[in-house]
């Protein structure tokens, strides 16, 4: 949080799961509910125009993306030595493909734009706060 945002979780959160609801290799989400604050300048409302504070919150893993460009290095090296495999794609192809599967505001896009969710705003499980999303991602490979 201090990270992207500048500020300690206690300052945008009035409550905050520290054991996540769910984790997998990029991330894990958290429980939380915002302080009156953030949800205010977020503009988060429900279909009858009311505040939205309880949040579903996604934390990358530390390391995740550092490790993740390495990790590529090493294994196109080890590909273009031994020949063991034919990879269909180029090194760029695949960084390019990669950094989708770990860029929360690409992620979050999609998720805007699929149908699926569509029918889960309709009956209101949820929409996704941009305002709120790290800002400073920045792709070197």
């Amino acid at each position: 949080m201090k990270e992207s945002f500048n500020c300690e979780i206690e300052e945008m959160f009035e409550e905050f799961d520290p054991v996540p609801v769910a984790s997998g290799t990029v991330a894990q989400v958290h429980r939380g509910k915002l302080r009156e604050k953030y949800a205010e300048d977020a503009k988060i409302r429900g279909p009858n125009g009311e505040l939205i504070r309880e949040v579903a919150v996604k934390v990358r893993h530390p390391g995740v993306i550092e490790e993740t460009f390495v990790d590529i290095d090493l294994m196109y090296k080890f590909l273009e030595f031994t020949h063991i495999f034919a990879v269909p794609f180029t090194k760029d192809d695949f960084l390019h493909a990669l950094q989708k599967q770990i860029d929360f505001k690409f992620e979050a896009h999609n998720l805007v734009n699929s149908f699926f969710f569509g029918l889960l705003f309709f009956v209101h499980l949820g929409s996704i706060c941009q305002q709120l999303q790290k800002r400073d991602q920045n792709w070197t490979a």
